[in-house]
């Protein structure tokens, strides 16, 4: 495999998008949605309106489709292109009435509705949102959520009523669908107790049967803990997937196939588990960042780090064994046509002269190919302003776009896949 760039946006204002979770092109590979941020060089915030418009990249034309007042550099405004047919309604989230909303746009009529709840994720098929409390979120994951509403009573370490809903988009209904306390009585251990818990990263399966997502809380040693969690829309139950604590990045390959970064643990990260140990770990662990830097082989050796399959079928966690695959952190982006292939990147910093890397991985050939390498801002870089590529397969696979760094600004790209 092989890229070719065919489209930037303009280099005379800032556009990116967000998230490697869903495509930016619409399912016709004509439009492609970003938004519009003034300053590069700080966060954006609920006091400015952010513009949101989608591009003609074969006209070379843009048109504004809306704005929003909930944005972050991250995730964006979580905008994305509506099922069932991907192309002519985008769905977005923004604050009304000192409410955290979603509205879907028309592109046909140029009509907008408002769904009263915002969206983490949207089923493939156009019929189901499924949304977490970014309130909530505003306290524990700034860097994830937006600042238009700042509720104290959710500044605590527990928020009880932080409840996942599901939203029926013909039905004009919302559900609850389970609360923080349900998860933490799933496999409960020790590191638990006083400790900042949160839910994110809700992510539809391509089935739109479950969606999986993430239980967080931060403990003494000064890291966080990750759970992943499965939810099925059937039978109405919670199955915990990973409890090893060390999770961060994943993405469905297929129904039944999920690609992570992280670690099913060892006998050296399952001490994390035990409040009484957290004092001790902490000490242990300034000493560790001294001998043992990040990114090497050592280190990974130590937390067992890397990509991993899972299946939902077999339950079973499968590490890809490439050494230089699995020294870096990334965001996978996946096409049912690759099969068990992605593509994913790694961050721009000092150690690669600041350059972050677009890398694609075989599974039947255990390779991993550098695509691209991207410039960033170096000042900006390991800052909460970096630029993640955040990669994204188009619907059929034949495209990828990234947000990046141009000299100045934020702008999307987007690369023509040429298949060897």
């Amino acid at each position: 495999m092989r890229i070719e760039k065919i489209y930037e946006t303009p280099d005379n204002s800032n556009f990116f998008f967000g998230y490697f979770d869903i495509p930016q092109l619409s399912k016709d590979n004509r439009y492609l949605i970003c938004q519009k941020i003034d300053d590069i060089k700080k966060l954006p915030t609920s006091k400015d309106t952010h513009d949101i418009y989608i591009f003609d990249i074969l006209n070379k034309e843009k048109k504004k489709i809306g704005t929003t007042k909930t944005l972050n550099f991250q995730q964006g405004s979580r905008a994305q292109w509506l099922g069932p047919d991907h192309k002519k309604k985008i769905i977005y989230n923004d604050l009304n009435n000192n409410s955290y909303v979603s509205k879907i746009y028309d592109l046909e009529t140029n009509e907008t509705s408002i769904i009263p709840l915002p969206v983490f994720s949207v089923s493939s098929d156009g019929k189901f949102i499924i949304s977490g409390d970014y309130e909530r979120l505003y306290w524990c994951r700034k860097g994830y959520s937006y600042d238009g509403i700042k509720n104290e009573k959710k500044n605590k370490k527990i928020f009880k009523d932080e409840k996942i809903k599901l939203f029926e988009i013909e039905k004009n209904s919302i559900k609850d669908l389970f609360s923080i306390n349900d998860i933490m009585n799933i496999k409960k251990n020790s590191a638990m107790d006083n400790a900042i818990h949160y839910l994110e990263h809700l992510m539809f399966s391509p089935c739109n049967k479950k969606f999986i997502f993430l239980h967080r809380f931060k403990i003494k040693d000064g890291g966080i803990f990750s759970r992943l969690f499965e939810y099925n829309l059937d039978t109405k139950k919670i199955k915990i997937l990973l409890d090893s604590g060390r999770i961060s990045h994943f993405n469905f390959i297929d129904a039944k196939n999920l690609i992570l970064y992280g670690s099913v643990g060892n006998k050296i990260t399952k001490l994390r588990k035990y409040k009484f140990l957290q004092i001790f770990l902490k000490i242990i662990l300034k000493f560790y960042k001294i001998f043992v830097k990040d990114n090497t082989s050592l280190s990974k050796k130590i937390t067992n780090d890397g990509y991993y399959y899972y299946n939902f079928d077999s339950n079973i966690f499968s590490k890809i064994e490439n050494n230089q695959l699995n020294l870096e952190d990334g965001h996978p982006t996946c096409n049912k046509n690759y099969k068990m292939n992605f593509i994913t990147d790694n961050y721009a910093d000092n150690d690669n002269g600041h350059k972050a890397s677009l890398i694609f991985y075989s599974k039947d050939k255990n390779t991993h190919k550098i695509l691209d390498k991207v410039d960033s801002i170096p000042a900006l870089d390991n800052s909460p302003l970096r630029c993640d590529l955040h990669p994204r397969f188009s619907y059929d696979g034949n495209y990828l776009s990234i947000d990046a760094f141009g000299k100045n600004i934020r702008k999307s790209i987007v690369y023509r896949i040429i298949k060897e």
